[in-house]
């Protein structure tokens, strides 16, 4: 029985090109093939507060395929009437709001960004 003694060098080489190929390997694989799909394919989003980064957010919730934009609540009307208007497209009903509407828009929907000035 022959024992193969294999050096560190060669047992670093060899593990570090083998790590590097699965890692490449499993970059190859999609999320989408990865994804079952249920009764709910998409979320609604509600957004409280579209101002700088309120508006950051909505571009990277809108960029999503399965996102839908509910409602946009903001008390500074110039920041709503601008989001409103990237989103009109996407818009699925509910409501625009200001002040006296944040705490319903709160209770309505269960998938909410908050984003309030510091």
């Amino acid at each position: 029985m022959k024992i193969n003694m294999t050096s560190r060098r060669d047992f670093i080489t060899k593990t570090t090109l083998a790590a590097t190929g699965l890692s490449l390997g499993l970059n190859t694989i999609s999320a989408k093939g990865l994804r079952f799909s249920g009764p709910n394919d998409s979320i609604r989003v509600g957004f409280i507060g579209v101002g700088n980064r309120g508006t950051q957010l909505l571009r990277l919730f809108m960029a999503q395929p399965d996102c839908e934009v509910a409602a946009l609540c903001d008390l500074y009307e110039p920041y709503l009437l601008r989001d409103y208007s990237k989103v009109d497209k996407r818009y699925t009903g509910g409501y625009l709001g200001k002040e006296g509407r944040i705490p319903k828009m709160g209770e309505t929907f269960s998938n909410k960004v908050t984003r309030y000035a510091d």
